[in-house]
């Protein structure tokens, strides 16, 4: 008796394992069909069909200009009879003007085309050796010129004409702001390199600025 219920067993053990196992031919995936290979690019590139390239032009390399000095100036260069400095260019104008007169004229580049200035702003102290320079080369090594502040009457804040220039004022001839409206540089002997305030409509020389970025 025990040994027909043993057969039963495993005849029914059979029977479940046939029908669970995956028919004959029969893979448990699906066979991936093999993938196109691509058409080699031709030896000529690609056209403009293939792919849409965007074309970007080339960047221009900067050129190192050099000053009097030996500093360099990348892409930037001084007007014809303006002299480069580390930080600008000057250029002194003998003829005496008011001072509206001399910052239209710096304006217009003296009659230059290629020079648009404004009268020089004098916010770092060595500008005034710089200006000096400027003007001894000129042939003028003392005298008043004017520069690009001003204020407006009953103001007490002073600017520089080119609105780039920070408004600082360094080095006044009497030690404070002066009550007048237009600046110039005191060169005289006696008061070597300095600012000070004058009348707006006195006539003097003037020294013009290009600020180099």
């Amino acid at each position: 008796m025990k040994m027909l219920t043993v057969s039963a067993l495993l005849c029914a053990l059979l029977v479940l394992t046939r029908a669970t196992s995956p028919a004959e031919g029969e893979n448990d995936t699906e066979t991936e069909k093999p993938t196109e290979s691509a058409p080699a690019p031709s030896e000529e590139g690609p056209g403009a069909e293939d792919l849409h390239v965007s074309t970007v032009p080339p960047t221009a390399v900067p050129t190192a200009i050099y000053d009097d000095f030996g500093f360099h100036h990348f892409g930037f260069s001084c007007p014809g009879g303006w002299t480069m400095f580390d930080a600008h260019c000057l250029l002194y104008v003998p003829e005496n003007m008011t001072w509206a007169d001399a910052e239209q004229n710096c304006q217009s580049g003296n009659g230059n085309f290629n020079a648009f200035g404004s009268l020089v702003s004098v916010f770092q102290e060595y500008y005034f050796d710089d200006i000096q320079e400027v003007m001894q080369k000129a042939g003028h090594k003392s005298g008043q010129v004017w520069v690009g502040g001003s204020k407006a009457p009953g103001d007490s804040s002073w600017s520089w004409s080119d609105h780039m220039s920070p408004n600082i004022f360094p080095n006044w001839c009497s030690g404070e702001p002066s009550k007048e409206n237009c600046l110039k540089i005191n060169f005289e002997e006696n008061a070597s390199g300095c600012l000070e305030g004058s009348p707006c409509d006195a006539e003097l020389p003037s020294v013009c600025g290009i600020i180099l970025m």
